[in-house]
């Protein structure tokens, strides 16, 4: 087959119009540059295949560059969303082409979350530890971050009781609502009588 005219649609997109064929073949346009794919030139069906392979697999790794622009993501979180518009092949070359550029880092997103866990949400390490671990984050790692930022179950406590219940609640419907929300943060039943009967004494 002979390429008859090629023309660039979108900013991504390439049309390669071929004889015999009315309707183009669509690549990734960085694809047909890096291969190149010039007009008036023969062009086999297993080349149109491994073409339209490569697209998807480029198309695959701008996604993930977008998406990682907008928030960082842990391996897990970013291969989940890749898989709902792309196969397994052109999924794993993006993750690994993420890898190489070290633009994903399941430790240093780790330890990131973990500080923001900490300093916004006041979870316990057992929320977080929960969190991360629904994020894909093996344990080691969880481990690592934990250790390196440590808090006073006490301290968070306190500072959620100060935002969330002030004045604490005298009846009791109110403190069991406050326990309640406490113990889904992760705080054991223990520290969270401790503080809540310092308020009391």
């Amino acid at each position: 087959m002979r390429i008859t005219r090629i023309s660039h649609r979108r900013k991504y997109i390439t049309a390669v119009y071929v004889d015999g064929r009315e309707e183009p073949y669509l690549f990734d346009t960085t694809v047909v540059k890096q291969q190149g794919i010039t007009e008036k030139t023969d062009i086999s069906e297993n080349e149109i295949l491994r073409l339209s392979r490569l697209s998807q697999m480029n198309k695959a790794k701008e996604r993930a560059l977008r998406l990682l622009e907008f928030r960082s993501h842990s391996v897990k979180e970013l291969k989940d969303k890749l898989k709902r518009e792309y196969d397994e092949e052109s999924t794993e070359y993006a993750l690994e082409e993420m890898s190489r550029l070290g633009i994903t880092d399941d430790l240093d997103f780790a330890r990131n979350k973990t500080r923001f866990f900490s300093e916004i949400k006041h979870y316990s390490p057992a929320r977080i530890k929960r969190e991360l671990k629904i994020k894909g984050i093996c344990d080691s790692f969880i481990e690592t971050a934990l250790s390196e930022y440590q808090t006073d179950p006490a301290d968070q406590i306190e500072i959620i009781i100060n935002k969330r219940f002030s004045p604490i609640p005298q009846d009791e419907k109110g403190k069991r609502r406050m326990i309640n929300y406490l113990l889904r943060q992760g705080y054991s039943f223990s520290d969270i009588k401790r503080v809540i009967g310092e308020y009391t004494d």
